[in-house]
């Protein structure tokens, strides 16, 4: 009897000894032999029928079908007629007044958009935006553009911040700085905002154009809306023609645009910029106050339907509602009985104005746009009068100057700025966070410990208590 364990079908055919270099040699040939041999033997003809002879005849006048990907390689672009690939010829060039001119007559100066190479070669071209010109060696006062490097902004792609998107035209602005060899320099390039735009699709197709709207802070790890300066019409007139002056770009939270966007709010109780997410607005006179500014203060704003009346306007409504007590009842709710006054005090107001000439109306009006600055007291707003002490004390520099002068075209004005704080020159235009000081990250309300009250006290006024190290060290000296 045969002891041995009979093999399964699917193994009886396979060959469990390693195979040399020699035998896969081998049988490559022999691979390759039978396609040869497969490639020699003519196809079977079959008949055609008589529906394949009409089409074949029919077919004839026309081309002979190619496949695409037999004739067109993968990596194939078409021929572009302008001059891409710009490289710079320094010699005789000279740099002054942040002006690069070559010796024939090309002139790159701050604020102009290039194509910069890019690593690893075959990748495309880094944009950035010249910030302007400085010295390899600060010693040597040369003018030669050997020595002098670019200072660029860059602009990122979204590729570069793992983004997808289908629009090879977009970029996204960036506060990100270096410094880089003129001759890295690889042409000239156009980038607008994206308000700045009439028709979009018509942009996109001419040569070497791109567009951006958001700014990414890659600190802050976090993206901003941008805003082009002139398009902020509805801010005070001294204010908008001193940011404009000084910025071409603001950037803000993502969202937040149309508080800038829409008409100056101040707090009527610090004179102070008011935006929606800290302040709060009475429903009856339209006035806007600081959640903090409120005696007592306001921790969280209240929610969608319900009303809120500063005291001048709930006195008020407290007087008329003990006039109108009699046809009223005692349980209507406040916003129900304000709505009831405001209907009244509409119709009158509509009584007054079927009254009114055009021509009163038209200066009422003027009065009214010459005014939205002013406050109740007679005082401007403290943004206002810095802005006309700014235009005042840069009345000698042009516009094109005072912007040559800026180190940076983008300047942050959003929840965490005031806007007073970009007309100081002395401060930074980066993204700004919140603080964690205050009662929503530390707890304020320790209430002092029975017969043990809190001291305060001056550390100055109490002598600095002296060092007795040298002491103890001659001590010991002695003991030993």
């Amino acid at each position: 009897m045969d002891s041995a364990r009979p093999k399964r079908k699917t193994t009886v055919n396979v060959n469990y000894k390693e195979k040399s270099e020699l035998d896969l040699v081998q049988e490559q040939e022999r691979e390759a032999n039978v396609i040869k041999k497969a490639a020699k033997k003519p196809e079977p003809s079959k008949p055609e029928t008589p529906t394949k002879l009409a089409g074949k005849n029919k077919s004839q006048d026309k081309s002979q079908y190619v496949p695409v990907d037999e004739v067109v390689p993968i990596n194939f672009q078409p021929k572009c007629d302008q001059e891409f690939n710009v490289l710079l010829d320094l010699k005789g060039a000279k740099v002054e007044n942040n002006v690069l001119t070559l010796k024939d007559g090309t002139r790159i100066k701050k604020g102009d958009f290039i194509y910069m190479i890019c690593e690893p070669p075959g990748e495309p071209y880094y944009i950035a935006r010249i910030k302007g010109f400085a010295r390899k060696e600060k010693d040597d006062a040369t003018k030669s553009a050997k020595n002098y490097n670019f200072e660029v902004c860059w602009f990122y792609r979204p590729r570069d911040l793992n983004r997808k998107s289908p629009d090879a035209r977009l970029l996204f602005a960036s506060l990100h700085m270096d410094e880089c060899p003129i001759s890295s320099f690889r042409g000239f390039v156009t980038v607008k905002h994206r308000a700045e735009i009439e028709d979009l699709d018509a942009y996109r197709m001419i040569p070497h154009s791109f567009y951006f709207e958001k700014l990414y802070d890659r600190y802050m790890v976090k993206m901003y809306d941008v805003l082009p300066t002139i398009k902020l019409t509805n801010l005070p007139p001294n204010y908008y023609k001193a940011l404009t002056k000084r910025y071409e770009y603001i950037f803000v939270e993502v969202g937040r645009g149309q508080d800038l966007l829409s008409d100056p709010k101040n707090c009527e109780k610090c004179m102070q910029w008011a935006a929606s997410s800290d302040s709060i607005q009475c429903l009856r006179c339209q006035k806007i106050y600081h959640l903090l500014c409120v005696d007592p203060p306001i921790t969280n704003k209240p929610k969608r339907g319900f009303a809120w009346f500063c005291a001048a306007c709930n006195k008020e409504l407290e007087e008329e509602l003990s006039e109108k007590r009699g046809h009223m009842l005692h349980s209507g709710l406040p916003s129900q009985i304000a709505a009831s006054i405001k209907d009244e005090d509409s119709d009158a107001s509509e009584d007054v104005s079927s009254s009114q000439t055009p021509m009163e109306v038209e200066s009422r009006s003027e009065s009214i746009q010459t005014n939205e600055t002013e406050l109740p007291n007679g005082k401007l707003a403290r943004y206002e009068e810095l802005a006309i002490a700014f235009l005042e004390a840069d009345k000698n520099l042009s516009f094109e100057k005072r912007r040559e002068l800026e180190e940076w075209p983008y300047r942050y004005l959003g929840m965490h700025a005031k806007l007073e704080d970009a007309l100081d020159l002395q401060d930074r235009p980066y993204p700004r966070a919140a603080s964690r000081l205050g009662t929503k990250h530390q707890f304020t309300g320790i209430v002092d410990w029975y017969g043990h009250p809190v001291v305060y006290y001056d550390d100055s006024d109490y002598p600095k208590a002296r060092s007795r190290k040298k002491k103890y060290q001659k001590e010991d000296y002695v003991a030993d």
